[in-house]
Parts: C-alpha cells; sequence; structure tokens
C-alpha cells in the first residue's frame, strides 16, 4: 500500500514524498548450537540481540564492553549491556557477527549491514 502527500505550490501539486509500507524480512541462523530467528535490516550500522535470546545460552556468553551510542527510530536510545562476537551458520555460509546485546528488542536478533557481506 502506498501513501502519498501532496504539496500545493502556487497552484502546482508536486509530490513530496511517498510512504510506503515494506516487508520485513527474517532469516533463521545457527548461533552456537541454537537457531536463532533474525530480523534483516541491511540499513542498521550494527547487529541486535536482545538479552532474552542470549540468555537461552548455555552458559551464558561472555560480553565485552563496547562504547556505542544507539539511537532508534524516533531517536529512541538503547540501553545496551555489551557485545557477543560470534560466530553465525546462515545456510552454507559461517560469518563472525558482532552483537550488540541490548535490554528492550521486540524480536530476538536484527542483522545489520554485515547481512552485505553474506
Amino acid at each position: 500500500m502506498t501513501q502519498s502527500t501532496a504539496h500545493s505550490v502556487e497552484g502546482c501539486e508536486s509530490k513530496l514524498f511517498e510512504r510506503m509500507s515494506c516487508p520485513v524480512y527474517y532469516v533463521y541462523g545457527r548461533v552456537e548450537d541454537q537457531m536463532v530467528k533474525m530480523m534483516i535490516d541491511s540499513g542498521s550500522g550494527v547487529s541486535l540481540m536482545s538479552e532474552e535470546c542470549m540468555n537461552n545460552f548455555v552458559p551464558k556468553p561472555r560480553l565485552l564492553p563496547v562504547d556505542v551510542c544507539l539511537t532508534g527510530l524516533g531517536e529512541a536510545q538503547l540501553s545496551h549491556l555489551g557485545l557477543w562476537d560470534v560466530m553465525v551458520k546462515l545456510g552454507r555460509n559461517r560469518v563472525r557477527i558482532p552483537f550488540v546485546v541490548v535490554k528492550d528488542l521486540s524480536c530476538d536478533a536484527i542483522l545489520g549491514a554485515y547481512v552485505n557481506d553474506i
């Protein structure tokens, strides 16, 4: 579904922007020995994993400190716990992905810019 917004300038209509609803794509990847459902967001500069998802791994992963300011939609700040640098198997490919672990995430993981390397 596409929604257009028009603006009248001296009697002429010009289309300023189109708002499009985009599909959301997910991929299943094997992290350690567990399948994790990851939302693909190739526009994100980082990959994220929820604290809840990370807590399913035994033993619990050791997180590295990370100095990053994460801002989501609407400039909302995301609180993070650290970085988990882990091998992920996606199909036949294995790739090391640094996940920033965040407290409140609406899905298990978001596969960010690294999706372009796969």
